[in-house]
């Protein structure tokens, strides 16, 4: 919790990617706080950079907690007496979360992508999280994913943000994000400091040396990729993927672990996401009919973005990103494996992150030998 309790407002900082620029607050902030105090750092601490006007004593201010994701708790605040205001969004990091997200790129992407008008505005960072834009509409569902006219606007949606240009001074390296997410093992303990869980990680997993190994395996599998690297979002999975009923498209929201990465990993990722996010169910995975759909829909959005004609995309084309959108899913199963161990040993949050990575592990398991043989 934050220790000043009083009105006193603290000096904030700029933070600084290339040219992104953000301020920085440093203020912490408790999900466990009750609303009265929550409202009343924001009013007096970060207002000021999302809706000057809401830090008067006048302004009556709600809070809405939106459902609790598997790393964040997000927050809504908004005006009472004026809902035109639109809302802002508190986003509270998870307890040790930067031992696997660098958070410093995560603001930078933010801030390219509202550049690029995809993305809705970075009003500021505190110590403990983010305080930006709200999209309007509504996180779209597991089931939804794998109907055509929703699939046709996750197309468009991906296309965009694959388009979006990064400049040399904004990245450091053009090196593939996924590699960052299979170092992720590396930082898993060697043991759990609960007794509980380390017995079941033995009993799941044997030992961390094999899981490593895979990760060793996946680098030489992933050698033969056609896929470009572009800007990626890298986590689409379906409460990422926001619906606006009004334009009638999709936005993606969530930059935690956006990044230049292999197009065909934003694809592959994408159908294992078919399978939901909690409570993971695998014959939902899209079969190849399904994705070579989604794959030509994209590609001809990516035709498009370029000045080209959709119907030029080829067969060929469709069966070359095929193949390596299996891949990169192949891949996907893996890190989220990786990540899932990182959350069992360190994250605050009542989900058995154990069974989680053990489901991903499995599904990576079963699939590997027939993906490989593409």
């Amino acid at each position: 919790m934050c220790d000043d309790k009083s009105t006193v407002s603290v000096s904030a900082m700029e933070a600084a990617v290339a040219d992104l620029t953000w301020v920085k607050v440093p203020v912490t902030l408790d999900a466990d706080w009750a609303s009265s105090e929550l409202l009343s750092h924001f009013k007096t601490h970060l207002a000021r950079y999302a809706r000057p006007h809401w830090g008067k004593d006048s302004a009556r201010l709600g809070l809405k907690v939106f459902a609790d994701g598997m790393t964040n708790v997000v927050i809504g605040v908004f005006n009472q007496d004026s809902r035109e205001d639109g809302t802002v969004i508190l986003r509270i990091y998870g307890k040790s979360t930067e031992r696997f997200i660098d958070r410093n790129r995560e603001l930078a992407c933010m801030q390219l992508m509202h550049r690029a008008e995809y993305a809705p505005p970075l009003y500021c960072q505190f110590a403990n999280g983010v305080c930006c834009g709200f999209v309007p509409g509504r996180c779209i569902s597991a089931l939804e994913m794998g109907e055509p006219r929703m699939m046709q606007r996750i197309a468009v949606c991906l296309a965009q943000v694959h388009s979006v240009h990064v400049s040399d001074s904004v990245v450091s390296s053009r090196r593939p994000v996924v590699w960052d997410m299979c170092d992720w093992i590396l930082r898993v303990p060697l043991s759990f400091s609960d007794a509980n869980k380390d017995a079941r990680f033995k009993e799941l997993f044997g030992s961390l040396d094999a899981l490593k190994a895979e990760g060793e395996r996946l680098r030489e599998g992933l050698s033969s990729l056609h896929s470009p690297v572009v800007f990626s979002h890298n986590d689409t999975q379906a409460r990422n993927l926001v619906y606006w009923s009004c334009e009638d498209k999709i936005s993606v929201i969530d930059y935690e672990y956006a990044g230049m990465n292999y197009a065909a990993f934003d694809l592959g990722n994408f159908f294992c996401e078919f399978s939901g996010a909690e409570e993971l169910d695998f014959s939902r995975y899209p079969d190849e009919g399904v994705q070579k759909t989604f794959l030509k829909m994209y590609l001809g959005e990516c035709a498009k973005l370029g000045g080209k004609d959709p119907a030029s995309v080829s067969d060929e084309q469709v069966n070359k990103w095929y193949r390596d959108a299996a891949k990169c899913a192949l891949a996907s199963h893996l890190v989220w494996t990786y990540w899932g161990l990182l959350q069992a040993a360190y994250s605050a949050l009542n989900y058995d992150f154990l069974r989680y990575s053990y489901v991903r592990f499995t599904e990576y398991q079963k699939r590997k030998k027939e993906v490989y043989l593409l």
